[in-house]
């Protein structure tokens, strides 16, 4: 309301991606339990989480769209982008999804105890390979992709072409 007030018209809101999907949230809940995974290797309790909050969110961006009407809200759906991601990585030139680039430890590469920038936490030779940075935070190119992916009006409500007009 406030940035409206301010001259504000155009608004980006972004949704999150699946935190059941991250090595941070696999490592620290995942437990023994593979009945709490999807087919994907997420934690299907945490992913439906942030599909509650995703709802949320997309509902609060329809309703500020019919309160300013003198304004446009788009919605950025960064679950969706995740998955499409997750599931074409190959063709995105990734051959690790579900592991740390940074860090040690776990499963996935991700420990509490020795986090990325630590002493002696290693780093991959080739962090484009990655998608997730640290076990938290993603890669350089996953995020450069995922800002492509919505500039061009993928994963955005309304489908829109954001980029500028060359």
């Amino acid at each position: 309301q406030t940035l409206h007030r301010h001259g504000a018209r155009n608004f980006l809101v972004f949704g999150r991606p699946p935190q059941g999907c991250t090595p941070l949230f696999k490592t620290l809940y995942g437990g023994k339990n593979p009945g709490g995974y999807d087919a994907g290797g997420c934690l299907i309790p945490y992913n439906n989480l942030t599909l509650t909050l995703q709802l949320g969110l997309r509902a609060a961006t329809d309703r500020l769209r019919k309160q300013h009407r003198d304004s446009r809200f788009f919605f950025a759906d960064l679950y969706n982008s995740f998955l499409h991601i997750k599931k074409n990585a190959e063709r995105y030139g990734f051959t690790d999804t579900d592991n740390a680039c940074c860090g040690s430890g776990s499963p996935y590469n991700f420990s509490p105890r020795r986090k990325c920038g630590s002493p002696g936490v290693p780093v991959c030779v080739d962090p484009s390979k990655f998608v997730s940075w640290d076990g938290n935070h993603f890669t350089q190119k996953y995020y450069k992709l995922v800002v492509n992916l919505i500039l061009s009006g993928k994963f955005v409500d309304p489908p829109f072409n954001l980029r500028p007009k060359s």
